[in-house]
């Protein structure tokens, strides 16, 4: 899955319109004593823009028509630079509510992964094996993917367990040992990584082995 953040269209297009609109005051006096021109029609035109796509723009705000429209009427009247100030932090604020949906809807998808990869878990010789290349299709992004096994729960780095992905090997097989996971390959290759202890909260993602 792609790891960036789709920012609907109409946010896309809201971003351009506020990086071209005008910064100075629009009114008031320059510095050589003539009129400074009306700016507002930056604003106008903004605001244009979302009435006529409220629907779209109250969804990715997060909000309904009702209070987007209710919103709009409160800027009327307002100085350019105070409309165009409290859009910019209102397209910021959509943009990472957004960041924390797609955060969040990724964390469940390893989430339901590491389920699976429990699910799946075999046992031989008093000792549980686990399919590796499932277990990294949970790794989260960044930080550690924690382990429960009966009494036990230990947390390996992802980005350890990523190397050990990079190998490529067809006959990787991964089995629990003690607070950690021992990987074996072909007729020699070894590694085991040591877990660390970890406690409820600390990691997003964790494989439960029953």
């Amino acid at each position: 899955m792609n790891d960036s953040i789709k920012t609907p269209n109409v946010l896309n297009k809201m971003i351009r319109m506020l990086a071209d609109a005008p910064s100075i005051p629009n009114e008031g006096a320059a510095p050589n004593g003539t009129e400074v021109p009306s700016m507002s029609t930056g604003a106008d035109e903004i605001i244009a823009y979302i009435i006529s796509n409220k629907k779209e723009i109250s969804e990715a705000f997060g909000k309904t028509v009702d209070e987007t429209i209710k919103a709009i009427e409160n800027l009327k009247g307002r100085p350019q630079e105070t409309i165009i100030s409290i859009l910019e932090s209102t397209v910021k604020k959509a943009l990472d509510r957004l960041k924390d949906q797609k955060n969040a809807e990724k964390l469940n998808e390893r989430q339901e992964k590491a389920d699976l990869v429990a699910t799946l878990a075999t046992k031989h010789n008093g000792r549980v094996f686990l399919d590796p290349e499932m277990l990294f299709e949970a790794l989260p992004s960044s930080g550690e993917l924690g382990f429960v096994v009966g009494t036990e729960q230990f947390a390996i780095a992802a980005s350890k367990l990523r190397a050990i992905s990079k190998l490529k090997k067809e006959d990787l097989a991964c089995g629990v040992v003690g607070k950690g996971l021992h990987f074996s390959w072909g007729s020699a290759g070894r590694l085991t990584l040591k877990g660390s202890t970890f406690k409820v909260g600390d990691v997003d993602v964790v494989v439960t082995l029953k």
